[in-house]
């Protein structure tokens, strides 16, 4: 059944909405006829097209819910396009997914637009304003063959003009006071036992303007709930950490900048502008502390294995670095140039990113880092780690998969004498194997990246290896 609003004036544009749900039917087409459109609406997919078939040939636009029972919004446009190729009508999707129909399905559905539910009035004005400027502006739609979508819907013009400012803010506004009302809602709720909850929302939702959110947004910002104060934020596709790094030290700023990759987070600690420590999660093993004192010949993996284990065993919680100076098998320098490779290292990590998000925030340094005071000047391993990325480019180039297999060369082994290679060239060597892939290569020789596939990549270039046929 499809139900119409009073009479407007015949240029009124016509809207039909399209949901399952009969309140939201109900509060979408009070908004439209408030705003003078005439709003028609039906309960599902079925009934829309028989309208459209019937009484309402003359809609200029169909909101229409992305998930129904009876057809869902997709297949609802399928069925638009076929029965009616010749008729201009633009469709915008609603869902508690817009973002993500926008991104998969509005080209292959040939909708025009999609709106997060529920909405905020403006919100939705806007978008039917736009929608409609596109389908006064669209060509004679063309027909659908039998059984496919147009690749590009019909109404859609050649090339769309960018999505108009105000909409795209106006949009951004109404999500985040929907998102905040959500939150509040029940809180609210509490204190009015007697309203209904959907009703608070509304309300909270209607009436969270945008100078409210930005100044809700300052206070949450400003709050400090023991994670230091909020300095400075960003994405490192828009600042760098090089960037932000050598302005912490130019500023003289202490505290603890955050930065967060894709499944990885570097933490570094800088006192005054210089690094004291950099720690990480998920980093991976070659950042592990015991690589290098392995490195450095100090330990042999056997002796660092057996240790771990035993530690693991009495249930230790003491630092790998403590344990092994303790048991003499390393100095107290040892273990501060090892915390220094670390966190160097970790920083050259960090610049190779071009994802992700950091955050500074001023606040006391972490006890091992009040400990470990390294003072590494930022601007210097800054310096450093660009000259790695940049040569770091070139050595992934000519190296190339991390799964590749290599095999030894012996006749030029031979040729050139093993005895001219220095300690790490063959510790690399050894491990070709003919099996092993290039990244089970530098794991086995306990190097970073970076080191053994600079190795690797002098090794190739002397024919010593090469990849092993396919």
């Amino acid at each position: 059944m499809v139900s119409c609003s009073p009479l407007a004036e015949s240029s009124s544009p016509r809207i039909l909405v399209v949901d399952d749900s009969p309140t939201l039917r109900k509060v979408v087409a009070s908004i439209l006829e408030r705003h003078g459109y005439i709003a028609r609406t039906a309960p599902d997919g079925e009934s829309a097209l028989a309208a459209l078939a019937n009484g309402a040939q003359d809609t200029e636009l169909v909101l229409v819910d992305f998930v129904m029972p009876r057809m869902n919004g997709l297949a609802f446009c399928r069925e638009l396009r076929k029965r009616f190729p010749d008729r201009k009508v633009g469709v915008v999707l609603m869902s508690a997914k817009a973002d993500r129909i926008r991104e998969s399905f509005l080209q292959q559905a040939g909708a025009l637009d999609a709106i997060t539910k529920p909405f905020d009035p403006q919100a939705l004005l806007l978008v039917i304003d736009n929608v409609l400027r596109k389908v006064d502006h669209a060509p004679e739609p063309g027909p659908v063959a039998e059984g496919e979508l147009a690749p590009q819907s019909a109404l859609r013009p050649p090339s769309d003009p960018p999505e108009d400012a105000s909409l795209v803010r106006a949009r951004a506004v109404a999500t985040l006071s929907m998102n905040v009302a959500r939150e509040l809602t029940p809180i609210v709720g509490t204190l009015v036992p007697e309203a209904r909850h959907e009703h608070i929302f509304t309300h909270l939702s209607r009436n969270l303007s945008e100078p409210t959110l930005r100044t809700l947004g300052r206070v949450i910002r400003d709050v400090d709930l023991g994670e230091g104060k909020l300095v400075l934020s960003g994405d490192l596709s828009s600042l760098p950490i090089g960037a932000v790094l050598q302005m912490l030290q130019m500023e003289n700023q202490t505290g603890v900048l955050v930065v967060e990759g894709e499944d990885r987070t570097i933490v570094m600690t800088l006192r005054e502008g210089l690094i004291d420590l950099v720690q990480s999660r998920g980093a991976g093993d070659e950042f592990r502390l015991g690589r290098y004192f392995v490195e450095a010949g100090l330990v042999t993996p056997e002796e660092l294995e057996a240790l771990s284990a035993t530690r693991a065993k009495a249930g230790s919680t003491k630092l790998l670095g403590d344990t092994l100076v303790e048991s003499n098998k390393i100095s107290l320098a040892d273990l501060r140039n090892a915390l220094i490779r670390q966190s160097s290292e970790l920083v050259y990590e960090a610049l190779r990113w071009q994802k992700g998000h950091f955050e500074f925030r001023r606040r006391p340094p972490p006890t091992l880092a009040a400990a470990s005071r390294l003072g590494l000047p930022a601007a210097q391993v800054v310096m450093e780690g660009f000259r790695r990325v940049d040569e770091w480019r070139l050595i992934e180039a000519r190296v190339g998969r991390f799964d590749e297999v290599l095999v030894r060369d012996p006749v030029a082994i031979e040729a050139l004498g093993e005895g001219r290679l220095v300690k790490s060239e063959r510790s690399i060597l050894d491990s070709v194997d003919g099996r092993r892939t290039i990244r089970e290569i530098v794991s086995a020789a306990h190097m970073s990246s970076f080191e053994g596939c600079r190795i690797l990549f002098q090794l190739i270039e002397a024919r010593l290896v090469r990849r092993r046929p396919t």
